[in-house]
């Protein structure tokens, strides 16, 4: 790879932004500016996640034992990955809960789970124990949205940037940014001009009440199931 050559997928764009976001629709929280002081200078370590999912905790806690200086740029506002973006009513895995969690002794040996498909919500207080367990927190910058990454040949490390002014040097870049968290909203005509509310399965507001409205569900999947289920109980119609 040529020294000033961007890693040019890092920048798609796969959320709802303030420039992307048909009227009404929900705004994705990473693309939000940091605090100044987690800004200022540039980050140096070994080895560099971007992802704080499933994959990037495991990546920072196998690096750390190994005797390397980790960080991890997280696009979201806490771990979880796709468990911290779906929030969407009837949010669960569909794997037994023995077997979906990390084969870390020293986190499975002080947690269990009380349900055998746990939720969203559970599945988020496991994330926290686990950051609790290993100490994830210190090490990881969050609402850091990648948008640049680059290698120099002459030092060989990369250089890797975010939305909001985050700035890094690794000779090690690990990329656990996942797939299932990305959302997509289709050019349907007449969207922009629609007067009601717009909410992504990816990015849903957990304030939303279904109670009294008609609710329109677009899609057939796993998630539209969950999702119909849950508003079902509660709409007055659901289509």
């Amino acid at each position: 790879m040529a020294g000033d050559e961007a890693v040019s997928y890092l920048n798609d764009e796969v959320a709802v932004t303030a420039e992307t976001a048909p009227k009404g629709a929900e705004v994705h929280e990473s693309t939000k500016p940091a605090a100044q002081k987690e800004t200022q200078g540039t980050i140096e370590s070994d080895v560099l996640v971007i992802g704080a999912g499933f994959s990037g905790i495991t990546a920072i806690h196998r690096f750390r034992k190994q005797g390397m200086k980790v960080k991890c740029f997280e696009s979201g506002a806490d771990f979880g990955g796709v468990w911290y973006w779906n929030r969407y009513p009837g949010a669960r895995v569909d794997s037994e809960c023995p077997f979906y969690q990390l084969n870390i002794p020293e986190v499975y040996k002080d947690w269990h789970f009380t349900q055998r498909f746990s939720d969203h919500r559970e599945l988020r207080q496991y994330m926290a124990h686990i950051d609790k367990t290993l100490g994830l927190r210190k090490d990881t910058y969050f609402n850091a949205r990648v948008n640049d990454a680059r290698w120099d040949d002459a030092t060989s490390t990369w250089t890797v940037k975010t939305l909001q002014g985050h700035e890094a040097r690794a000779k090690y870049l690990i990329l656990c940014t996942g797939l299932l968290h990305r959302t997509y909203i289709p050019d349907f005509e007449g969207l922009k001009d629609y007067k009601g509310e717009i909410h992504h399965s990816g990015e849903w507001n957990e304030s939303f009440s279904a109670k009294g409205k008609k609710v329109a569900i677009i899609g057939a999947g796993a998630t539209a199931v969950q999702i119909t289920q849950e508003l079902g109980k509660q709409a007055d119609e659901l289509t």
